[in-house]
């Protein structure tokens, strides 16, 4: 929730300084922070849906295969 608050942020503070400042350096560098924020906020959206994918249902398979092999050498234990 914090990036998507920072990513909303910083894109209101480049029109901010527009309007404001027109300094192109404080443009810069908050486009810089806007371009990082946007990066973080689509990589969440990204690995968000992945996960919800039927593909990851085949690691957690694979995953409680494991866990039944792992029980079956401690029974034998």
């Amino acid at each position: 929730m914090m990036c998507f608050m920072l990513l909303f942020g910083s894109t209101a503070r480049i029109f901010t300084s527009i309007q404001e400042t027109g300094d192109p350096i404080i443009i810069l560098i908050y486009s810089l922070a806007t371009v990082g924020n946007g990066l973080l906020v689509s990589q969440f959206i990204y690995y968000y849906f992945k996960g919800a994918s039927p593909s990851s249902s085949s690691s957690k398979a694979a995953g409680k295969k494991g866990g039944k092999k792992s029980a079956a050498k401690a029974k034998k234990s």
